[in-house]
């Protein structure tokens, strides 16, 4: 991350800056990384001055935002900075290596009733157990997000949770749109960087559930003709999301819808590809993004058993049976 302001930016003035601040812009390596011709809509300059402007900001950014190390300074500093938040199951904490890991994006998909929302709130009382940190949650579904739930699980857990120091959240009617989406990350920073000045427990988990519903509901993203526009609005989230947990060190959790597959053929390729019937939604762009995915579904609503099954990341590819009881997530015998 580069160690300059962009008042130090020549050719930058306060309204140049304003209008780049209104679009998350506040870095110089950002403006190292844009073309002239974006800078120069926001900034309202010709292309040559928002040329200049950028082979400046390059020149900066070299100084600074580009390090190279070693492999063993790289391993040692993740080692030393990467914290896992167990999830209440032993066997799925010891497929990912310990938990859900902070600095990274993790990924849970599934149909209807495997477990996505249940793992998303057992996750905050967790994240307060082993990390001692808050949660920040973004529902864009009617009545998913149920602090009350959080809560009992915590009380029956036996952990000191605190509803208004542990949790904060955005209710799905404030989240009507992707746009409105993208801005309640931007106020969840807002709020990471209240309680970094204010001394407070930090919000070391994001949770987004479900991140893909809007923009499977908003009619600009519809058709396959609103596909490119789709893919660049959801990189763009993606990125925001991962420029928090990088900046941050936190965990961002995201749930996902499928799809359903009309042929035998599609259903056979996705229990080989994912290791459950349907396929995730989002394509591309959605697929790369997140650095763990982890497929889920029901395999006994009598026993409350379901599978979890992580089938990309940097771990190992595997699979394990876990219960949602009413005491929240455990191990299946």
């Amino acid at each position: 991350m580069d160690d300059y302001d962009l008042s130090q930016v020549k050719g930058l003035g306060p309204k140049s800056i304003e209008r780049l601040t209104e679009k998350t812009i506040g870095r110089v390596s950002q403006i190292a990384t844009m073309r002239p011709s974006k800078l120069a809509d926001i900034i309202k300059v010709n292309k040559k001055k928002a040329g200049e402007i950028v082979s400046l900001a390059k020149a900066m950014a070299l100084e600074t935002a580009i390090q190279i190390k070693s492999g063993e300074e790289i391993l040692q500093e993740r080692l030393a900075r990467i914290q896992k938040i167990p999830t209440g199951s032993s066997k799925l904490d010891n497929i990912l290596q310990g938990g859900i890991w902070t600095d990274a994006l993790t990924g849970l998909f599934g149909e209807f009733a495997t477990g996505k929302t249940q793992i998303a709130h057992q996750l905050p009382v967790n994240c307060k157990k082993y990390l001692n940190g808050a949660t920040a949650y973004v529902a864009t579904e009617p009545h998913s997000f149920l602090p009350e739930r959080i809560a009992e699980l915590a009380k029956m857990q036996g952990v000191d949770f605190d509803l208004k120091e542990d949790l904060i959240g955005i209710e799905s009617n404030i989240v009507s749109n992707p746009d409105m989406q993208k801005l309640s990350y931007e106020m969840i920073e807002r709020k990471i960087e209240e309680r970094i000045i204010d001394g407070r427990r930090p919000i070391k988990l994001i949770v987004v559930d479900s991140f893909i519903a809007k923009f499977r509901s908003d009619e600009k993203y519809q058709g396959r003709e609103n596909f490119p526009e789709r893919s660049q609005e959801l990189g763009r989230h993606f990125g925001y999301l991962q420029y928090l947990a990088d900046k941050y060190n936190v965990a961002v959790v995201l749930t996902f819808q499928v799809m359903g597959t009309p042929d035998a053929g599609g259903t056979l390729h996705n229990i080989m590809k994912f290791g459950i019937k349907r396929a995730l939604v989002g394509g591309h762009t959605t697929k790369h993004s997140p650095t763990f995915w982890i497929a889920l579904d029901q395999i006994s609503a009598r026993d409350r058993t379901w599978k979890a099954i992580v089938i990309d990341g940097p771990v190992e590819r595997a699979d394990c049976l876990f219960k949602i009881t009413n005491k929240g997530i455990t191990d299946a015998r």
